[in-house]
């Protein structure tokens, strides 16, 4: 079994559990990051970048995400960005938004705009 993503304390009795944000801090982690949405346990942005700054931006994205050992879902379509965002436990289906989640989030958030890029409609 390879190392866990995201979050996780150890459970003196199981496996490490998922530390998944309170509505609460979810609500608080949204409102620090303006057009940033949460939706079935995923985190997503759609940035709206020039063309000509787009392989800057995902060599950027790349690079804080290694460091981060995390990695977003990254979509491209022409200047469409989409970051999409979430932890699971290795050899699980469990899924939620967390810390690890919201950091990455507002370091891809603070790149995109660095490139040009603003949040799509």
């Amino acid at each position: 079994m390879g190392p866990s993503r995201g979050h996780h304390h150890p459970d003196q009795n199981g496996p490490p559990v998922l530390q998944q944000l309170t509505t609460a801090q979810l609500i608080d982690a949204i409102a620090s990051l303006p057009g940033w949405t949460a939706a079935d346990s995923y985190l997503t942005a759609t940035f709206t970048v020039p063309r000509d700054q787009v392989p800057a931006l995902l060599a950027a994205a790349a690079a804080v995400e290694d460091e981060a050992g995390h990695h977003a879902l990254t979509v491209v379509l022409g200047e469409r960005v989409a970051f999409s965002l979430h932890t699971t436990e290795d050899d699980s289906t469990a899924s939620a938004i967390t810390v690890q989640d919201t950091d990455l989030a507002t370091h891809l958030n603070r790149l995109a705009l660095h490139f040009g890029g603003q949040h799509a409609a």
